[in-house]
């Protein structure tokens, strides 16, 4: 397949802005043929996946990504540095604060576990939310649980 899309090139690069959604990045001749996409992914498009990946065509082209799946799915050029691959409030957030309190907690040195502590409360405060209030009506407003009558 021949594009003409300058940004859908063999060895150009383009990232993921959403995760799973399932790709082809080889003929279906075998297992392991598609791969399933990640937020912050970065890809080096090969001519296989020209053939195989038909919508690297919406590249580039937001407009075109929003009719298609009423979102941008990916963009052209490696993931912006700096940028957080993860979206706040989602499971990939409570992943990567996991991961840097792992981190920080590894390091054996006692003074350098306490910068990475302090490096993982700047960047991440108190960090996400592990629960939430479902209902926060008065407790007078509140229907009953099982027969309390007794």
């Amino acid at each position: 397949m021949t594009t003409t899309n300058p940004h859908a090139r063999p060895a150009e690069q383009f990232h993921w802005l959403v995760s799973g959604v399932v790709y082809r990045i080889r003929p279906a001749t075998g297992f392991g043929t598609s791969e399933i996409s990640s937020r912050g992914q970065t890809v080096t498009i090969t001519a296989e996946m020209l053939h195989e990946f038909p919508a690297l065509e919406l590249l580039g082209d937001a407009d075109a990504q929003i009719e298609r799946w009423g979102e941008i799915r990916f963009a052209p050029g490696s993931w912006p540095e700096g940028l957080p691959a993860w979206t706040p409030g989602t499971r990939e957030e409570a992943d990567a604060y996991d991961a840097a309190r792992r981190e920080a907690w590894a390091q054996i040195s006692p003074q350098d576990r306490d910068d990475a502590l302090r490096e993982v409360q700047r960047v991440w405060g108190n960090g996400p939310a592990t629960s939430r209030t479902l209902n926060k009506a008065p407790a007078s407003q509140q229907r009953p649980i099982g027969n309390r009558s007794r």
